[in-house]
């Protein structure tokens, strides 16, 4: 995998994090999900310059390297609100606007909250097991041990960033602190909706995101671009009705602070 900042030199980190959940690849793939888009994207306050300090807060999250506010959306942003426009054909012939807003709002919320902002991201020495049994109701129960060994992996349904630890000159850490969130701003896209065959709802989305990090001479920035798709089946473990099935997310870029920039090229010329 490559990561290149945008604009400036290239940075290429050996860390293969583009992951698909083994066993679901019978189910539509994102570039099928690409070709049914229709439409472009219309803003929202999700898709804005960084405004402030930090995004929306949840709630406070407790991890090894300190408290910090959870990252969520508003409930009256845009971005949450099923549009038609979205979905090829007439995805309603097969479930109700209501199922679908639901869907679509669980599988944002999740993007926004755990797949980008759980406690295990920055955390190599965070719990993954009492992760796991909080949030395995959000998960297929028929796929839970395929979804907790790829956590372990680092392959799994959330953003890990194991190349941090790469930056061995200081600590490579995200801002912690219970009253702002770890990221300062967000632009979140939703490419499309559809049903698949096997009665599976995919929510094709992309986005990049900000975290304030840690660095020698004060805090720095650290942008991710990612393709991320979830593939939901009906479920009553949770309130949205939905439960994931199908997971694949892909950071294509990232912009790093120029120490860390600068660390992981010298890290990468020594090796190769």
């Amino acid at each position: 995998m490559q990561y290149k900042t945008m604009g400036r030199t290239a940075v290429a980190l050996a860390v293969g994090l583009s992951v698909l959940l083994t066993g679901c690849s019978a189910q539509a793939t994102p570039d099928e999900a690409a070709e049914a888009a229709t439409t472009s994207p219309e803003p929202s306050p999700s898709e804005t310059a960084p405004a402030g300090p930090s995004l929306p807060g949840g709630e406070i999250v407790r991890s090894p390297k300190g408290e910090y506010l959870q990252s969520t959306i508003t409930a009256d942003d845009p971005i949450l609100k099923y549009d038609p426009s979205k979905t090829p054909g007439n995805l309603e012939e097969y479930l109700t606007p209501e199922q679908l807003q639901k869907g679509q709002e669980f599988a944002l919320r999740y993007i926004v909250e755990e797949m980008i902002d759980s406690p295990l991201n920055n955390n190599p020495d965070a719990d993954v097991d009492d992760w796991w049994n909080e949030h395995k109701r959000l998960f297929d129960p028929g796929l839970h041990e395929s979804f907790r060994d790829g956590i372990t992996d680092e392959n799994g349904p959330v953003l890990r960033n194991p190349w941090q630890a790469d930056i061995e000159s200081f600590a490579y850490d995200y801002v912690y602190s219970s009253t702002e969130t770890r990221f300062s701003n967000l632009n979140l896209n939703v490419k499309d909706l559809y049903f698949t065959e096997k009665g599976v709802l995919v929510v094709n989305t992309d986005f990049d995101v900000t975290a304030k990090v840690r660095i020698p001479d004060g805090i720095g920035y650290e942008t991710l671009y990612v393709d991320a798709t979830l593939g939901l089946i009906p479920s009553d473990l949770n309130e949205s009705g939905w439960a994931i099935s199908y997971y694949k997310w892909d950071p294509t870029n990232a912009e790093l602070p120029e120490q860390a920039e600068n660390e992981l090229r010298q890290k990468e010329s020594a090796e190769g």
